[in-house]
């Protein structure tokens, strides 16, 4: 199956979780919180407006950049390689600043993958790009690790529907450039 013959919103009943939503369940419940209850604060965020910058300037002239699926999933970039059907590999795209939150950027990517899993697409992997860094690394989609985003799928359900944030005991490192850090900590 190639992508143009993908029919996303027929193969997507039981999926309503964004690539975001997955990085931030893996990051901090909190921030994932205030997410799904519409206090977002990307649009004030400097680190965020920092990111979309450096996709900019490190792939110019990708054109296969920013891509929508489904209305959930919005992938850096996505490249078509191979001949035949059979021998086609997808490979996903995910362009971050710094390998900060190793743990949430790679979850964010298998998150990807298992959604073109979900939708048909086979013969799929990933490609985390620190283009400050100079540095790739491949990331495939194992069973173990689907066993464990299923978990985390589950575990932002549960958050979704709490009647307010998790508590967090005290400031971690990542808060003091977290553009929810003023909700948190005031």
């Amino acid at each position: 199956m190639t992508l143009e013959d993908m029919t996303v919103r027929d193969s997507l009943t039981s999926l309503h979780t964004t690539g975001t939503q997955v990085h931030y369940c893996a990051l901090c419940e909190r921030k994932l919180w205030w997410h799904c209850h519409q206090m977002e604060q990307e649009h004030a965020s400097d680190r965020v407006a920092e990111g979309r910058e450096l996709q900019e300037e490190a792939y110019p002239d990708r054109s296969d950049k920013d891509i929508l699926l489904g209305g959930l999933v919005r992938l850096d970039g996505l490249e078509e390689s191979g001949g035949k059907e059979a021998e086609a590999v997808i490979t996903v795209h995910e362009t971050k600043l710094s390998r900060k939150a190793t743990r949430a950027q790679r979850f964010q990517l298998l998150y990807y993958l298992y959604f073109l899993k979900r939708v048909g697409v086979r013969n799929v992997r990933g490609l985390m790009e620190y283009p400050r860094l100079k540095r790739r690394e491949e990331i495939v989609l194992t069973p173990k690790d689907e066993a464990e985003l299923e978990g985390l799928l589950r575990r932002i359900d549960e958050v979704r529907d709490m009647p307010s944030p998790p508590e967090v005991a005290e400031p971690m490192g990542i808060c003091s450039k977290c553009a929810y850090q003023e909700l948190c900590w005031g």
